[in-house]
């Protein structure tokens, strides 16, 4: 510090200038050390699922849980890591990713079916139980029942296996396997099994109307909310 009568240089805190004499000002006093941060401190015994003063769930979610958003890997993840789970809840990023996964897988196997007629029916097989439990996810989270998906796929199974009989009956008929192509009988029966087909039709798109639905906001007896 410098005196404030000569000006010279003086060591700190001196009330006296021993140059000159002159009496020094008194220093300021450092300011006060601020206390420390005081933090909330969280019940170590609580389990995800309950809530803290600030309605914020403790833990981590359970991995088969997806959040309000996930990318195209991880939500074909999900798919296969709740392939029987008809529990629980599915947001629209982790349902829709998962139908653009298997529709290309079906466009993929479409085509071999060309060559292989067989083929078609290999992801049809693998994908009937995970596609239904994921909508089944999809529809809770909108706080649906499942009980319009089970309608869905319960009526394309039959209209997929009225349809193939259909096919034969028809391969049949052209190489003479029927004696009278104009048998009512057999008209009648193909003309139901097409009209059957607007069924799941129908249905189908009353379901992806509600797979389009955003999720409930707060939890629901089927599960947490989106984080």
């Amino acid at each position: 510090m410098r005196c404030i009568g000569c000006d010279n240089m003086i060591p700190d805190g001196v009330k006296f200038c021993p140059i000159c004499g002159a009496k020094q000002p008194a220093a300021a006093a450092p300011p006060p050390t601020p206390p420390p941060a005081q933090y909330p401190q969280y019940p170590q015994d609580q389990q995800y699922g309950q809530y803290n003063q600030y309605q914020q769930n403790y833990g981590a979610p359970p991995a088969k849980e997806s959040p309000c958003y996930v990318g195209f890997g991880e939500a074909i993840g999900l798919y296969f890591k709740n392939y029987v789970n008809f529990n629980g809840r599915s947001t629209r990023s982790e349902y829709w990713f998962a139908f653009l996964f298997t529709s290309l897988i079906y466009i993929v196997f479409g085509i071999a079916s060309i060559i292989f007629p067989a083929a078609i029916y290999l992801p049809a097989m693998v994908f009937f139980v995970p596609s239904m439990a994921v909508k089944f996810r999809r529809f809770h989270d909108t706080g649906r029942k499942g009980t319009l998906v089970v309608l869905l796929h319960v009526t394309s199974a039959l209209y997929f296996i009225l349809g193939t009989i259909a096919i034969f009956c028809l391969i049949f008929a052209m190489f003479g396997a029927f004696d009278d192509l104009s048998e009512p009988t057999m008209w009648i029966s193909l003309g139901v099994m097409s009209f059957m087909g607007y069924i799941p039709m129908i249905i189908g798109i009353i379901c992806m109307v509600i797979c389009c639905l955003p999720s409930v906001p707060e939890a629901n007896e089927y599960g947490r909310a989106p984080y």
